[in-house]
């Protein structure tokens, strides 16, 4: 329902104190279907756990919040034990240049992008634009697509494929249009079969793992072609 897509109060709010009780409840359950971090004694999990904090420690503005794990733990998998600073290194680089706007206090780094999108999606499909206007206006159903860029929609290796290509974009934008590429493909399916907010959710939940990379990215930089106001 819309209620479990919105953002619980302080669900992306810079914890106060001291955040590695919360660093490791957050850890313990992050990929655990993935055998790199199934056995609690991982050592990818430690790993995880002391580069979140030494990012907390290091960045009190942001500090640690909740949906980091997710975003850091296709870089250990990437790098593994062996290259921890590395590992660091990209994930503060890249939370410097893009993740970081999606934990504002406000929220308002999302809703942004949100809006964004929804501004593409009339451009590109207004059948579909006007479906969401119904159905969704805020486009809260695209939700975890914008805060973790597809991570739970790929496998590991798709994930890397993905992010090392919208990390390579200078507009930090490409992600959206990714988004958009998918419901511009799936359209006959998003119009016949969406007509409400819980069927539209069950539809994006559906995508799940059953998404192909190089089609997505393929239609994601045709749109920004055609679409875009910003610079190449």
């Amino acid at each position: 329902s819309k209620e479990e897509l919105t953002p619980k109060a302080g669900e992306n709010d810079r914890l106060e104190g001291d955040p590695i009780e919360q660093i490791q409840k957050d850890v313990h359950r992050t990929d655990r279907d993935v055998k790199a971090f199934q056995e609690d004694d991982a050592p990818l999990l430690g790993r995880m756990e002391e580069l979140l904090y030494v990012y907390a420690v290091e960045n009190p503005a942001i500090g640690y919040c909740q949906g980091m794990s997710d975003l850091i733990s296709p870089l250990l998998w990437a790098f593994r034990e062996d290259h921890q600073s590395m590992t660091y290194f990209c994930f503060a680089e890249i939370m410097s240049r893009q993740w970081s706007q999606n934990f504002l206090h406000s929220g308002g780094g999302i809703s942004k992008q949100l809006e964004e999108l929804k501004s593409l999606t009339c451009k590109a499909d207004p059948d579909i634009a006007q479906l969401f206007e119904v159905v969704d206006p805020s486009y809260y159903s695209l939700y975890r697509w914008t805060l973790v860029h597809f991570k739970r929609e790929l496998e590991f290796p798709d994930v890397a494929r993905l992010w090392e290509v919208i990390w390579l974009d200078w507009n930090m934008d490409l992600h959206l249009y990714v988004a958009l590429g998918l419901l511009v493909r799936h359209r006959d399916q998003v119009l016949s079969g969406c007509s409400t907010f819980d069927r539209l959710l069950k539809f994006i939940n559906l995508m799940s793992q059953r998404l192909d990379v190089d089609l997505a990215l393929r239609d994601a930089i045709d749109l920004r072609k055609k679409y875009s106001c910003k610079d190449m």
